[in-house]
């Protein structure tokens, strides 16, 4: 296991279910070179178990390390923009919507590096607004949507 996995199973308390789940991503992770796409999958499940679980800065700090694998290997957007969409779930239900907003500024820049532009707003926009609210920004953006008149 990786010393930051072990340390992670020391912290919390879990049901046997759960705990026998996180040991078998915590195996994986051990098995596999640190920028290997399994290693990032695992810290991602892992990640998921602890949010539905509600242990929430246990799964903010899986998410930042299958964050910092996808930056490691700095190959796919798409992939980076995931785990932060993924981590800015996390954040969403601890209720942080600074950290919320800057995963979806993160995204922005992840996409841009890139040269990704048709995406990476789309991306964006999922982290912090309602599917509804993304819609109208995406109108307002193609220039398919005017805003409203004012209101004094």
């Amino acid at each position: 296991m990786t010393p930051a996995l072990t340390e992670l199973l020391d912290r919390i308390q879990v049901d046997e279910g759960t705990l026998r789940l996180l040991r078998k991503y915590a195996a994986e992770v051990a098995v596999r070179p640190p920028t290997s796409p399994a290693t990032a999958q695992a810290f991602r499940r892992a990640a998921g178990v602890l949010r539905e679980h509600d242990h929430l800065p246990s799964a903010v700090l899986c998410g930042r390390h299958e964050l910092a694998v996808h930056r490691r290997r700095d190959d796919n957007p798409d992939t980076t923009a995931s785990a932060l969409l993924d981590l800015s779930l996390t954040y969403r239900a601890q209720r942080r919507p600074h950290k919320v907003i800057d995963c979806a500024d993160q995204i922005l820049e992840t996409y841009g590096r890139h040269h990704h532009t048709n995406r990476h707003l789309n991306r964006a926009l999922a982290t912090a607004l309602s599917t509804n609210t993304a819609h109208h920004v995406r109108e307002l953006a193609a220039g398919t949507r005017q805003l409203p008149p004012p209101t004094s």
